[in-house]
């Protein structure tokens, strides 16, 4: 897979015609292009819609929370999914999904109450991308066809330990295979990762267009393995990921929450923490590298329980 194109072009590109750039915004806009192979390419979301809207908390209850000042009735779009990000207090970057709202109120997955949010808290609301605003739909680099045995697939988690796949029809239209019919405007929440699955032999470049995000991102994750996106475009990597201030740390790593990240070659390369909290790599035993990049998708094997993982830009994107 082909490495992403380096921040600082991104940072050149804010002024470009980005598909997602909107003036009100002055987060850097631009893209980044990864390569689809033969098999299975793990790709991260990590270029983003710019927010919907932004403000602060007039009441906060167990799954709704209230702005006085906003109508989302007129904000939200009817059948669009989106995410709610606590911008300050003790849940300071905490992401829930929010499906619905009306009038003042926004209805969350979350309980962002147990979570710690209070009134007067700051908030960002940002539409989910869809399949197409993602991949395309006509003038897709995907491979199209009216079978799924010859089209790509687009593998999505499903959050119970599956994935839901999608493929585009002769058409251009976006199809699920897992529950045969049509699937247009299907969200993928940019924390969670997906598969391409590219039936061809011949390898194709996939352009992702957005607006990068600089700030901490805290999302759930439970018992077993989960499909995360490392949401940031450039520069991540284990040390700086943010991933040691929760994963639970053993010197065996059968005991130790494991980080597995694509080698490139179709496998995985898996990490640890030890005890002391040193990265370790489990797949040839010795203390991991110091950088390890990760790539835009991996999958953080939790062993007991759920967490909430923060993932934290590299330190160059203060600049941003």
């Amino acid at each position: 897979m082909k490495t992403l194109i380096p921040l600082t072009a991104l940072v050149a590109l804010v002024a470009s015609n980005s598909l997602y750039a909107q003036p009100a915004y002055s987060k850097p806009s631009g893209y980044v292009t990864q390569t689809l192979v033969q098999g299975f390419n793990p790709i991260g979301i990590t270029l983003q819609l710019p927010p919907t809207t932004s403000g602060t908390f007039t009441a906060v209850g167990t799954t709704t929370v209230s702005d006085s000042t906003k109508n989302f009735s007129t904000i939200l779009t009817a059948g669009a999914l989106y995410t709610l990000e606590i911008g300050s207090g003790t849940a300071a970057n905490q992401i829930v999904e929010v499906g619905s709202g009306s009038g003042v109120n926004l209805n969350t997955t979350g309980n962002l109450q147990t979570a710690g949010v209070v009134i007067g808290d700051s908030y960002v609301l940002r539409k989910a991308a869809t399949l197409e605003e993602i991949f395309g739909t006509t003038t897709s680099v995907l491979a199209k066809n009216n079978s799924v045995n010859s089209a790509d697939v687009v593998w999505v988690p499903d959050g119970l330990g599956g994935y839901t796949r999608y493929f585009q029809n002769s058409a251009g239209a976006w199809r699920n295979a897992t529950s045969p019919g049509l699937a247009p405007n299907t969200p993928i929440v940019y924390v969670d990762a997906v598969f391409v699955q590219r039936k061809s032999s011949q390898s194709v470049d996939l352009s992702l267009t957005g607006q990068v995000k600089t700030t901490p991102s805290k999302s759930a994750i439970v018992q077993g393995f989960n499909f995360v996106s490392t949401i940031y475009p450039a520069g991540a990597t284990l040390q700086n990921s943010g991933l040691s201030a929760t994963l639970a740390r053993n010197n065996s790593v059968n005991s130790a929450d494991v980080v597995w990240v694509p080698n490139g070659a179709g496998g995985y390369t898996r990490y640890f923490l030890n005890g002391s909290g040193v990265w370790r790599n489990a797949s040839t035993p010795g203390l991991a590298s110091d950088p390890t990049p990760i790539t835009t998708a991996i999958f953080v094997q939790r062993k007991v329980g759920s967490a909430s993982i923060n993932l934290t830009p590299p330190s160059t994107y203060s600049n941003l």
